[in-house]
């Protein structure tokens, strides 16, 4: 959505709270990163079957899901510490990231 200075939004809210009589306002942006999800996801996946090589390591999707994991068991058994060795993976990170970037629209 475009308001009249130009600016472009993702998300917008207007709320009156209880009784009150002043209405409240905010605009939110989504990050560029998050622009467009399935684009970059199709572009890897058509990348590994033309190729037969994935484009980000494995150790990062077991990085990414292992971390996921343990907070969330953590958070199940009451936020409790855990141990985590089977994360102790390394990985050289690819020369540039995999995720979308929002096209700039002219001003």
């Amino acid at each position: 959505m475009c308001l009249g200075g130009g600016f472009n939004f993702d998300y917008l809210i207007a709320m009156r709270m209880g009784d009150g009589d002043e209405v409240l306002s905010a605009a939110f942006e989504r990050p560029a990163e998050s622009a467009d999800n399935m684009s970059p996801l199709v572009h890897s996946i058509m990348h590994m079957v033309h190729t037969g090589q994935p484009q980000a390591p494995i150790e990062r999707t077991l990085l990414a899901a292992g971390a996921l994991a343990y907070l969330l068991e953590s958070g199940y058994r009451g936020q409790i510490r855990l141990e985590t060795p089977d994360l102790a993976v390394g990985y050289e990170a690819p020369p540039h990231p995999y995720f979308a970037r929002r096209k700039r629209q002219p001003t």
